[in-house]
């Protein structure tokens, strides 16, 4: 089953994945999408919907900190 790409105002579902993209823009407080993806991190959290990821998400997540912008 292909990803469903959707925006941020769209209707939610009870579980929203997050991908490695949308980690590092929340993450990285220098990245242009940073503020919207923290809001709606918040908006996942008020309106009580599961936010998940992957192994693969958090692996290049977690390359992308050792690594830097380089």
């Amino acid at each position: 089953m292909p990803a469903e790409r959707r925006n941020f105002n769209d209707q939610l579902s009870p579980i929203i994945y997050w991908d490695t993209t949308f980690s590092i823009a929340f993450t990285d407080k220098t990245h242009g999408a940073h503020d919207d993806c923290r809001a709606f991190a918040l908006r996942l959290e008020a309106e009580g919907s599961l936010a998940v990821a992957s192994d693969f998400t958090y692996n290049e997540l977690a390359f992308f900190a050792i690594l830097g912008d380089s």
